[in-house]
């Protein structure tokens, strides 16, 4: 599956975390092997098994710039598989080890990993470096230096060997369809993706696949200190049990993934409750991309590595939520941020989250003096931490942000706009809580209609309908209303009307409008209440209005009696779980790619502005919010004035349907740059 790597951009790869519980491993066997030279490590040998229930292992001091030969290990402190967890394995150091002649407590899957060394033959050959057991963990200053050390730690080892602990019932299914898939080329591994599931029954569906998304699932793939461990590394090798697989068939495997439907499809194995349609599941897999996605950065020594880093370790993650800052420092430290950020590079376990957080973003926002840090804030309901600043992203927050950086970065709002007005100025001082910024106002939102996650949820959207009925029938930038509302949706990046994702305009036409069909017939099969039922209503006589009203309605809005037709026709099928792969092969194949282009940013919800701009803003967006340009920004954000105060929240950022290439320029002329401070 190397078309793949090609396809993302990614060349060809390679041939733990630190527990902050303090006094867990505190033992005298560290005073017999101190750390008294800046470049020194602990690294252990591992004797040969002499009983059945015990391990022998020895301690050394060595000196990275005399360059050991060692090995590295990442591995999880706790259980390893939902598996482990129920058999009631944890982090607690409950298992005895003799190391330098002493007895010494660790956790039980580091104990599975040392048994299985002390079992080879050749195993007092190698030295490891494991941080459970080379670094005195109740020492807080050895802590923080070996923090700061990681990196080098990781590099300088011959490998880096991934402990996921101990096999079990589907770990070797899951390493058959690893290697069965790899011999497939790229016609053959498209006919397996859903909807079409076929083909994959000759693989063991859905057997093998369920295998397989518990293998991904392990806890090792989902810990924040992974990113350093493994980036680093010269090169990798996955153990599970006596299971190995190569960095690449990881990779491989991981990118065919997510960037297909299975994510998806997969996402509810072993999640009772969990809808794959309305509830946002962590793409299955996706570790290997985002560290390949990483490296390339950290290796080109990109410029907004802090940024990207700091975003990507938010997909991660972490007990110690300031974790989600120092478990990366190691990638950045090299960089050119060390001298000019030295708070940020001085690991400080007592320093209160919500300071640490806004120190990072006035990092990220000084260190480019771009605004697209910005893009990093998630949506105001979304927050964990709730005495953040509103404009520092609190990273501790699920992932799915915004539009998302990568979606925001298609675009360029701000384009040919130097000279009309100066580039975007801030000013945040250490220890502030405020930002203050100039930029120019462009207008109030009006209304709004549900957002995307309510739609899928309910499946009835009257507040669309009467947005869409808000509009004139041809748009600012010449497309019909329905025609903008459909691609706006779906935060289309297109330039000159052509969709990136469907062919040809009738291509898409027909893709929306089948989409249409099957949301208004699944309000149908959900709308019980009075309420609902009178929602419904109004969702089908509005969509029925625009179709006889509109030039274009009767190429993308369905009859009523068409809706209605569907929804008896699929209503034996139905699946509320699984409502897309209930429905007849021909009605996935049309609906399928506008559902994957919609459900990309989902966080959002549609609205108008006062002057008839339609964009897609964060769902806590409401009437009276502004909607603000900040040269030389990708994007549009949403101010909102706080009651009482001369003061701003930001709220996030924004799309304007026809406004995302520098279109907006005349107008900016019109009008005077303004000073916002956000708190």
């Amino acid at each position: 599956m190397s078309f793949l790597r090609e396809k993302l951009g990614i060349g060809p790869q390679k041939h733990s975390r630190l527990s902050h519980r303090a006094g867990q491993l505190s033992h005298p066997i560290y005073s017999s092997v101190p750390l008294t030279h800046i470049d020194s490590i602990r690294l252990l040998q591992v004797h040969a098994k002499f009983s059945d229930t015990h391990i022998k292992c020895t301690l050394i001091v060595g000196h990275l710039s005399k360059k050991p030969i060692y090995r590295a290990l990442s591995y999880r402190w706790g259980a390893p598989s939902q598996a482990a967890e129920a058999a009631g394995v944890t982090d607690a150091p409950i298992c005895p080890i003799i190391c330098n002649d002493q007895e010494l407590l660790i956790t039980k899957n580091l104990f599975d990993f040392l048994s299985r060394q002390a079992a080879e033959d050749d195993t007092e050959s190698t030295l490891w470096w494991i941080d459970a057991i080379c670094i005195n963990q109740q020492d807080l200053e050895e802590r923080g230096h070996q923090i700061l050390k990681m990196i080098k730690i990781y590099s300088y080892a011959t490998d880096v060997l991934v402990w996921l602990g101990e096999d079990d019932n589907d770990t070797e299914p899951a390493i058959k369809l690893f290697r069965a898939l790899e011999t497939l080329n790229e016609v053959e591994l498209k006919e397996l993706c859903p909807p079409g599931l076929t083909k994959a029954a000759e693989l063991g569906y859905p057997g093998t696949f369920v295998s397989l998304t518990r293998f991904l699932r392990r806890s090792w793939f989902s810990r924040v200190w992974i990113l350093q461990e493994v980036i680093a590394a010269k090169a990798v090798i996955y153990q599970c049990g006596s299971f190995t697989l190569t960095y690449t068939e990881m990779l491989n495997i991981s990118m065919y993934i997510t960037s297909t439907y299975w994510c998806r499809h997969l996402g509810n194995v072993d999640r009772p409750g969990i809808n794959p349609q309305t509830d946002l599941i962590y793409p299955i897999g996706a570790h290997a991309v985002i560290m390949a996605d990483i490296e390339s950065m950290w290796r080109r020594k990109e410029p907004n590595l802090l940024r990207n880093a700091l975003l990507q370790a938010r997909k991660f993650e972490a007990t110690e939520p300031r974790d989600k800052v120092y478990g990366i420092l190691g990638l950045i430290q090299t960089h050119r941020y060390r001298r000019k950020f030295e708070k940020l590079f001085t690991p400080d376990y007592t320093l209160k989250v919500e300071d640490l957080f806004t120190e990072a973003m006035r990092c990220m926002i000084m260190d480019t003096y771009e605004p697209s840090a910005l893009s990093m804030v998630e949506d105001p309901d979304m927050r964990i931490i709730k005495n953040l600043p509103s404009w520092v992203p609190d990273l501790t927050a699920p992932f799915f942000i915004g539009m998302g950086t990568i979606k925001a970065e298609e675009f360029s709002a701000s384009k040919d706009m130097n000279g009309i007005w100066s580039p975007w100025w801030a000013e945040t001082k250490p220890q502030s809580k405020f930002l203050k910024v100039t930029a120019v106002e462009i207008d109030v939102i009006s209304q709004i209609g549900e957002s995307k996650l309510e739609m899928r949820k309910n499946n009835i959207f009257p507040g669309w309908v009467n947005l869409i009925q808000s509009m004139p029938q041809i748009y600012k930038n010449g497309e019909t209303r329905l025609q903008a509302f459909g691609r706006a949706l779906m935060v289309d990046s297109s330039k000159d009307n052509v969709d990136p994702i469907f062919a040809t305009p009738e291509a898409y036409s027909s893709s929306f409008r089948a989409w249409l069909v099957y949301y208004a017939a699944a309000g149908i099969a959900v709308s019980k209440s009075d309420e609902e039922i009178a929602k419904l209503h109004a969702t089908l006589d509005g969509l029925e209005s625009l179709r006889l009203s509109d030039t274009d309605g009767e190429l993308l809005i369905p009859p009523t009696e068409d809706i209605r037709s569907f929804y008896t026709q699929q209503a034996k099928l139905w699946k509320p779980d699984q409502r897309l792969l209930s429905i007849t092969k021909e009605a996935q194949s049309v609906l399928h790619a506008y559902e994957l282009a919609f459900t990309e940013v989902v966080f959002t919800r549609p609205f108008l502005t006062k002057s008839g701009y339609l964009g897609l803003g964060p769902r806590s967006c409401r009437d009276g919010d502004i909607v603000i340009l900040l040269p030389p920004a990708e994007m549009y954000y949403v101010l909102r004035k706080k009651e009482g105060s001369e003061n701003y929240e930001f709220v996030g950022e924004a799309y304007l349907r026809g406004f995302m290439f520098g279109e907006m320029k005349e107008v900016v002329k019109l009008k005077k740059e303004s000073m916002f401070n956000l708190e």
